[in-house]
């Protein structure tokens, strides 16, 4: 399942709800379609959820489950034969994917890498682009229930300001409406 000169593999970050009913199905909905919708045609999407399973989209889950983000990463890397290249680095619950990905794509890849800053000045490490050989160097090793940050800083990355809330993330319904999204009711069967 190599990846094709040319091609950037997306990686989503699929986060787990245990919370309402209608939040899982809001985050079964959002998260890794929502991260899909920012790739490119010719791209492959690897995320970590097996409900946005299509064409072009490969499923992989981190072996324990619940390892957290970093596992998954790991997890999603393992199934990329290629060592060189780049990939996008998505949250599945990100606001903005597509607005992300525009700006990541509008700079140079030097160093490791390129993430973008928060409103608040945090690194958004899961809004990025980088190179597959600096992800698996970080990511070498135990990846369960490593802390993203603490995995990423070492990275020699640019860090980009993003102008306005793209790196916002969507959990709940009421920030999905406030983010502007519209998804189903759940069935009958998921509440």
């Amino acid at each position: 399942m190599g990846s094709a000169a040319g091609r950037r593999p997306f990686l989503a970050d699929g986060h787990r709800q245990a919370s309402a009913a209608r939040r899982r199905h809001v985050a079964r909905r959002s998260r890794g379609r929502r991260a899909a919708h920012g790739r490119r045609p010719g791209h492959r999407l690897v995320p970590e959820r097996p409900d946005v399973a299509r064409d072009g989209v490969s499923f992989v889950l981190e072996d324990p489950p619940f390892g957290g983000p970093v596992a998954g990463i790991a997890a999603a890397l393992g199934a990329i034969d290629a060592d060189d290249g780049e990939v996008y680095l998505l949250a599945g619950d990100l606001v903005a994917p597509a607005e992300i990905v525009d700006l990541l794509r509008a700079h140079d890849l030097d160093g490791d890498g390129v993430a973008l800053i928060d409103r608040e000045g945090w690194p958004q490490y899961l809004a990025g682009r980088y190179r597959l050989a600096a992800l698996r160097r970080v990511l070498a090793g135990e990846s369960r229930d490593r802390s993203v940050r603490r995995t990423f800083r070492v990275l020699d990355l640019i860090l980009i300001p993003a102008e306005k809330d793209v790196t916002g993330d969507v959990d709940t319904p009421e920030q999905a409406e406030t983010a502007g999204l519209r998804f189903p009711e759940p069935a009958a069967d998921q509440a």
